[in-house]
C-alpha cells in the first residue's frame, strides 16, 4: 500500500470520524466480499449518465487495475452497521468490474486514549 495515497484517504476520511487529523485515526484492514457493496455500487453506477467525469475515473481506476497496479482499499467507519463507504466508491465499482470477489477494507475510527 501506497502511505502517502493512504495518508491523503485519511486525511479525506477524518471529517467523516470527528478526527483532527490523520494521526488520530486508527485503521484496521481486512479482506471482505465485494457482494456485501453491491447496493452501493449499483447506487453509485447509477449516477453515471448526470455525472460523466465519475464514470471516467471509474475507468481510470479500472485500467490501473487491468495493468496490474495496486489501489488503495475503500475506507469504512469500524463499527458502521451499514458499511458506508467515505473512501473510494469510485474504487469499489472498478473492483467490480474486475471481478474481484474479495476487496481490501480498511476499517476506522477514532484513537483511544
Amino acid at each position: 500500500m501506497d502511505t502517502n495515497l493512504h495518508n491523503n484517504d485519511l486525511s479525506k476520511v477524518a471529517g467523516w470520524i470527528g478526527a483532527n487529523c490523520v494521526e488520530q485515526i486508527e485503521t484496521n484492514i481486512v479482506k471482505l466480499p465485494i457482494s456485501i457493496f453491491f447496493k452501493q455500487i449499483k447506487e453509485m453506477e447509477s449516477t453515471y449518465k448526470e455525472f460523466p467525469k465519475d464514470k471516467k475515473r471509474t475507468e481510470k481506476i479500472f485500467k490501473l487495475l487491468e495493468s496490474g497496479k495496486s489501489i488503495q482499499p475503500i475506507y469504512v467507519e469500524d463499527g458502521d452497521k451499514s458499511l458506508f463507504v467515505m473512501e473510494g466508491r469510485h474504487r469499489m465499482v472498478a473492483f467490480l468490474w474486475k471481478d474481484l470477489e474479495e476487496i481490501d477494507v480498511c476499517f476506522c475510527k477514532l484513537k483511544t486514549a
